[in-house]
């Protein structure tokens, strides 16, 4: 995952695109880009300065340390958070603000030469009673 400055960096980055774009679909899409990376650096910020008020627990206990036995280029990460919606800023969230919410989390890195090359993540929302 990357952190708020990256980000806003890549953020930065799209708009430069954005502006150089000759099509009103490429302006379009590096626009959808630029928010999209500039909401991300915003919740970044929040979990930051959230941490104590959200509680993470790996999804299925009897693992050993959450870990999930993949292929040598593959690793997962499954957990739940558990928080408030405190505020705007989270793409795809279906509560309102407010809501006490429990969001199972899955993380699929691809891995290249030891490093990640590409993350896919998959949220689940609930509501949490």
């Amino acid at each position: 995952m990357l952190t708020a400055e990256q980000y806003r960096t890549k953020a930065a980055e799209y708009t430069e695109l954005r502006k150089a774009a000759s099509l009103p679909a490429e302006a379009d899409e590096f626009r959808r880009l630029e928010q999209s990376h500039l909401v991300m650096a915003e919740n970044e910020e929040w979990i930051a300065d959230n941490r104590d008020k959200i509680n993470f627990m790996g999804a299925d206990e009897n693992c050993y340390c959450d870990a999930i036995l993949t292929p040598p280029d593959r690793a997962f990460d499954d957990m739940w958070a558990t928080f408030h919606i405190s505020g705007n800023g989270l793409d795809n969230c279906p509560f309102p603000i407010g809501t006490k919410v429990k969001m199972r989390l899955l993380h699929n890195f691809h891995i290249r030469e030891g490093m990640i090359a590409k993350e896919i993540g998959y949220e689940v929302w609930r509501r949490d009673e």
